[in-house]
């Protein structure tokens, strides 16, 4: 028998008739995907938490890039690009959480590279780490900068304050308590957006802008909404503290279209009423809306910290701890605090949120959210003697060459800026 993957192919057994427990993509009831994932925690998320922890895990100041992006891609290249990457960022979540289904047990992202064995998983928690840490060190980069020059105050006080704040972050461990932050930064960020928008649209003269832009602005733009759509670090944990994992798809379709639209009419809006004199990054200004809505981005900022650095502090966990279920010990609690340090040192290291930005939507995104997830998955497949219909392997082997490509390009365009500028 048969059994359609949402990529278009099939998988079937080799030499069996699969029941539903042996098809990765088939539907399976509470209980059984409760028993097939007994974790060591508790599964509790409720269907509006995951969807407010996935939105806010997609949703950050990489958006605020965006109107930059159009200008040097262009309206049209832009739109077409940017709904290409949402489509293709939001299906590697949900093949991601597919290798998660084949692979009973799976806590961390990094857990499914062990079937690349040991040097595999040590290059993914490598990159799932460096990630995480050069998120937040962006935030914390873009938080001090922002919030000093709203107050007229140095920047000094606000990058000890997040970079404290980050190292706090690193002691949550449950991603349930995180959804009425998720709600705050999600509610706050879309008004910031709409509030700019709005502003843009009441000063702009709409008479500026490029329908096509250049190839190198198309790259640039690649990497920035790699970043924009980046939430395949997050998916695991998310989708293991589910109560009832069989709704993670639909979260997954509705967090996705809802992201898209709010970026496309955000990004739009404020490109075509700014056109050529548009920014790369939407500057603080001595206009109380805007003033008002950088708040509002910093809030939003704010409160996703804890999120973007559990997938870290998950994998250092690993190499750490035998065991995930700990007691508070002083020591575990020094040691889960050391881990938030870093962020702060590589922001004070590299002060450039252009440049973490970009980078990150780049090498680090394109890495493991585009390449990896296909060669993960049919990797799990061989593992787990699922057979893979050509169709489906030339499918998969296309979206890796996708991915290798855009990660290639889009590091070498960013790296070469900065070097040479």
């Amino acid at each position: 028998q048969n059994a359609e993957y949402m990529g278009g192919g099939h998988i079937s057994s080799r030499e069996h008739v699969m029941s539903s427990e042996d098809i990765p993509l088939i539907e399976t009831s509470d209980a059984e995907a409760t028993e097939v994932f007994s974790l060591k925690h508790r599964l509790s998320s409720s269907k509006e938490q995951a969807l407010d922890n996935t939105i806010k895990s997609v949703l950050g100041t990489g958006v605020l890039a965006l109107p930059g992006a159009f200008r040097q891609a262009g309206l049209i290249p832009g739109l077409i690009l940017m709904l290409i990457l949402a489509v293709l960022s939001f299906y590697m979540n949900w093949l991601i959480c597919q290798c998660v289904q084949l692979l009973p047990g799976t806590q961390t992202l990094d857990d499914l590279f062990e079937v690349f064995g040991k040097r595999g998983r040590n290059v993914a928690a490598i990159i799932i780490v460096s990630h995480q840490y050069l998120v937040c060190s962006a935030y914390i980069v873009f938080l001090s900068k922002n919030l000093a020059a709203v107050f007229g105050l140095p920047e000094a006080p606000f990058f000890l304050f997040f970079s404290l704040s980050v190292m706090l972050s690193s002691l949550v461990r449950d991603v349930t308590r995180l959804a009425p932050f998720s709600k705050l930064g999600n509610g706050a960020l879309i008004l910031a957006l709409l509030v700019t928008a709005h502003s843009a649209a009441n000063e702009g003269s709409f008479d500026s802008y490029e329908l096509v832009g250049s190839l190198s602005g198309c790259s640039v733009f690649v990497g920035v909404c790699a970043t924009m759509f980046s939430g395949q670090f997050e998916a695991v944990a998310i989708y293991t503290s589910m109560s009832n994992r069989n709704e993670y798809r639909s979260i997954n379709i509705i967090s996705g279209a809802i992201i898209f639209l709010v970026y496309a009419v955000f990004g739009v809006v404020v490109y075509t009423a700014f056109g050529a004199e548009t920014e790369d990054f939407l500057p603080t200004s001595n206009n109380f809306v805007l003033s008002f809505a950088t708040l509002s981005v910093c809030s939003a900022v704010f409160a996703s910290l804890p999120i973007k650095m559990l997938p870290a502090v998950q994998t250092l966990e690993r190499y750490f701890f035998d065991d995930l279920d700990r007691g508070s010990s002083l020591v575990n609690t020094i040691t889960h605090l050391m881990f938030g340090v870093t962020p702060g040192l590589i922001a004070l290291a590299v002060p450039d949120f252009t440049f973490l930005i970009s980078f990150i939507g780049s090498f680090m995104v394109g890495s493991i959210a585009f390449t990896f997830p296909p060669v993960l998955f049919v990797q799990l497949c061989k593992t787990h003697q699922h057979t893979l219909s050509i169709h489906s392997k030339m499918h998969f082997a296309l979206l890796a060459i996708i991915g290798a490509f855009i990660t290639t390009l889009c590091s070498a365009v960013i790296v070469s800026d900065k070097i040479f500028g």
